[in-house]
This record gives C-alpha cells, sequence and structure tokens, in this order.
C-alpha cells in the first residue's frame, strides 16, 4: 500500500509474523553513521562530518523528548522504542508502536512535526560539544548550523519518505486519512540568516575493520548471519557490514553454500511467504537500510536460495 502527496511519500507492508509495528520517517542528508552512533552512545570516537552530524543528532534528541520526554509523553504517545540512524545517504527515525491507524499517524506526524532544523540550535550546539576534545575543534559558529539545517530542510521539503511496516491494522482506505495527516506536518522551516560552508569531507570507517559488501535489508540478513555465526556485533553502513579484524580467520570460513544454507534453513525457512516481509520488518527495527531499500525488498518475493545466494555473494567481497 503507497500514498504520496507533495514532499510525502508513504509505503505500508503489513506482515503477520510480527508483533508491532514499526514506523520509519527517512530524509536524504549529509552525515556520517559512526559519528551518529557515537553521539547516541555517549562515546563519539569518530568525529567525521561533524557539523552535519550534530545536526542529526540534535534533530533526533528533540523528536525523542517531545515525544517521550516525560512519563505523560511516553504513555500518550504509544511508542514502545525509538531510535536514529543514517544509512546509505538519508537519516532515519524509527519508532515502534501499535499498528492501529491511529498510533501510526500520532507518530508519524510526531517525528514529521519535531525533525525541523530552525527548531534544534541549542542541541546542535550540545552535540558539538560532545564532538570536541583536543584533536577535533569544532566552532559553534551560526552560520555554519545555518548552511547545514537549511541543506536539510530543502532535501526535506523535496522528498520525506515514510515506511511503515510489521503488524498493521491499516487497510487501503486508510492511507488517504494517513498521507493527509502527514503532509499537513511536513513543511520544514528554512533558518533565516547568512550561511557558511562547514567544510566537511567524506566519512571513513573505522580502522581495525574488515567489511564484506551488502546493503539494505541484504546487510541486515549477512549482519544477522556474522553475528549468529561468531556470538559478536556487526555493523551495516554505507553499504557494507563490518566487524572486527580479530575475527578474520572465523569469517573467512563463512562464505560457503553449505555454511550458508544451513543457517537459512535453521533460522528462516519457517517464514515462508512472508520471508521478504519479515526480513523487511527486523531490518526497518534495527535500523538497517534506507527508506527506499526497505521498499524495494519488501516488493520481492524472495527464497531460501535467494537468501543464501545473497550471503555468499557478499562474502566473496570479504577485505
Amino acid at each position: 500500500m503507497e500514498a504520496k502527496k507533495g514532499n510525502i511519500r508513504i509505503y505500508a507492508c503489513p506482515t503477520k509474523v510480527a508483533k508491532s509495528a514499526i514506523v520509519v520517517v527517512g530524509v536524504k542528508a549529509k552525515g556520517c553513521f559512526w559519528t551518529l552512533k557515537g553521539l547516541q552512545s555517549g562515546s563519539a570516537r569518530c568525529k567525521d562530518m561533524a557539523y552535519s552530524t550534530a545536526l542529526l543528532g540534535a534533530l533526533y534528541n528533540t523528536v525523542r523528548s517531545r515525544m517521550m520526554g516525560t512519563l505523560a509523553d511516553e504513555l500518550s504517545s504509544q511508542i514502545t522504542n525509538m531510535e536514529c540512524g543514517y544509512q546509505n545517504g538519508e537519516f532515519i527515525i524509527s519508532a515502534s508502536c501499535t499498528g492501529s491507524l491511529t498510533a501510526v499517524r500520532k507518530t508519524a506526524c510526531g517525528i514529521l512535526k519535531w525533525m525541523n532544523p530552525a527548531r534544534v540550535y541549542p542541541a546542535y550546539k550540545e552535540c558539538l560539544k560532545r564532538l570536541v576534545d583536543d584533536e577535533n575543534k569544532f566552532s559553534p559558529d551560526k552560520k555554519i548550523f545555518i548552511g547545514v539545517a537549511n541543506a536539510f530542510a530543502k532535501s526535506a521539503n523535496s522528498a520525506t519518505n515514510v515506511f511503515i511496516g510489521g503488524k498493521l491494522t491499516l487497510k487501503k482506505e486508510h492511507m488517504t486519512k494517513l498521507i493527509d495527516a502527514c503532509a499537513g506536518k511536513a513543511t520544514v522551516d528554512l533558518v533565516k540568516g547568512a550561511s557558511a560552508a562547514s567544510g566537511e569531507s567524506a566519512p571513513q570507517h573505522p580502522a581495525g575493520c574488515m567489511h564484506v559488501s551488502a546493503s539494505g535489508v541484504e546487510a541486515m540478513l549477512v549482519k544477522k548471519y556474522i553475528e549468529s555465526s561468531l556470538n559478536t556485533t556487526a555493523f551495516a553502513a554505507d553499504g557494507m557490514v563490518l566487524v572486527s579484524n580479530h575475527h578474520a580467520t572465523a569469517m573467512r570460513k563463512l562464505g560457503t553454500a553449505k555454511r550458508a544454507g544451513a543457517h537459512v534453513g535453521k533460522k528462516y525457512a519457517k517464514f515462508k511467504a512472508e520471508l521478504a516481509h519479515a526480513l523487511t520488518f527486523v531490518s526497518a527495527l534495527n535500523g538497517v537500510g534506507n527508506t527506499k531499500e526497505l521498499e524495494s525488498f519488501c516488493k520481492k518475493k524472495v527464497t531460501g536460495a535467494d537468501l543464501v545466494s545473497a550471503i555468499t555473494s557478499s562474502f566473496k567481497s570479504l577485505k
């Protein structure tokens, strides 16, 4: 199910195997997965794309504060969890909720309403402070903020995508109500004043990691395969799935069709016709893949053999 109005496009991907729903709002933007992850974890070792990513962190913190900042807010919102991420050129905010029209509409509209850079300069400065250390000095100059804020605003006003997945009671006739509500909250204000360039360079992935090539939902598939096989944490970002170099020997054993086939047969065979929808939901839940990639995979009909092929193809790029 899908609908479009103005700059907003909504795609809904229901699945019977999920126990909850997820709403993902995405806007194309400049940023760095690793810097944003560090800001949210409180340990920002990566400082790439500092100004643009500080803005993204400020946007997320503002949305979360407004929608889940107090006990009353959280009970009223019907949101059980909220996260943000940066996937393949898109900033995403995702929130889990019940799958009713009311809950989905309230969640999507709340994110769209508060994801407004004109309102987040104080939060932006706080995020920027957390990136400053002895080796990295970043200016709180408002002209730089205006530059990155208005770049985000122009992108959002051009196109903002909303992906909704999981256990939904939405019907096709509900999509008109949903898109009308979202379109009413989707205009992002520009910040008045002169702007200055941030002078940011392209982000680099962390040292000490090896990676395989995978993007979107297939990156989620590969990430889960590595984590399940090696009992470790893998990260999906920028068309890659990364894991620490100390797993090098074990990683080289994972690329065989026999090993991948055993994993897929054990973990995914039971989903049958719901396989693509189930994988898409879990990807959205884990913040892997941007909204277009989630939508694209949801439309596919995939088999266990397709998943094995995706895993083995990914491992051919092991570096």
